[in-house]
């Protein structure tokens, strides 16, 4: 196994880290370091895993340019950041990318990110993820799924801003098809009927604002009630 300590010039990816010291170490561990001087490049091949403060990432491969202007990964990338003692991040994906210049990383390859805290769990997936640094946004393109309790939300397009901690859903086209949400109550869960019942509304855009619990539909509503 080698061992390679430097300074951190990326942030561990994929997770809002802008104000971490860049005089702490990040620590890269795996089972070959190739240094290839002609590319200004340094790969890291088998059980690569690296350590940043509260973050930890891991891959098969990762190759990195001599100032980390970009970094690309592959095979089962996967990330995991300790927000607080009680939250946390970890992401999934084939592929990676990140680039230091713009502070963005794309994640594709069956990508999907998971929040998790003392009261909740949010599953996001879609085809494509992608992270500005800068502005703390993440994009999600191409059959996107969001599953937190009983809910289920899919879209063509979904961004969430960490900032304020909101979460809009948006079609390909303004012709639909339109993104939805649905709810499903079971017997006890405050549901009127004696069966399960679901909730599946339908809108332009869907906006959850995560900090207030609360959900909003725009343009174009359409709600469907169906119990068993």
């Amino acid at each position: 196994m080698h061992r390679i300590t430097k300074t951190a010039v990326i942030c561990l990816l994929f997770f809002p880290c802008s104000h971490a010291a860049v005089e702490n170490d990040l620590v890269i561990t795996s089972d070959k370091v190739e240094f290839r001087r002609k590319e200004e490049t340094t790969v890291f091949s088998g059980n690569v895993r690296a350590v940043y403060e509260n973050h930890r990432l891991f891959a098969d491969y990762m190759k990195s340019s001599r100032r980390a202007e970009t970094v690309y990964l592959k095979g089962n990338v996967r990330t995991y950041y300790q927000i607080s003692s009680t939250e946390n991040y970890s992401t999934s994906s084939g592929f990676a990318e990140y680039y230091s210049n713009s502070k963005k990383t794309v994640l594709y390859g069956s990508p999907g990110i998971v929040y998790k805290s003392s009261s909740s769990e949010m599953r996001i997936t879609s085809g494509r993820m992608s992270f500005d640094e800068n502005n703390q946004v993440m994009d999600f393109t191409e059959d996107v799924l969001i599953k937190q309790g009983n809910n289920k939300a899919r879209g063509a397009r979904a961004k969430y801003t960490a900032d304020n901690r909101e979460l809009h859903l948006y079609s390909q086209e303004d012709s639909g098809p339109f993104p939805t949400l649905e709810y499903s109550a079971a017997p006890g869960d405050g549901a009127e009927t004696r069966g399960k019942r679901s909730v599946t509304f339908t809108a332009r855009e869907i906006s959850m604002y995560l900090s207030e619990n609360r959900i909003v539909f725009r343009e174009r509503v359409h709600g469907k009630l169906e119990t068993e």
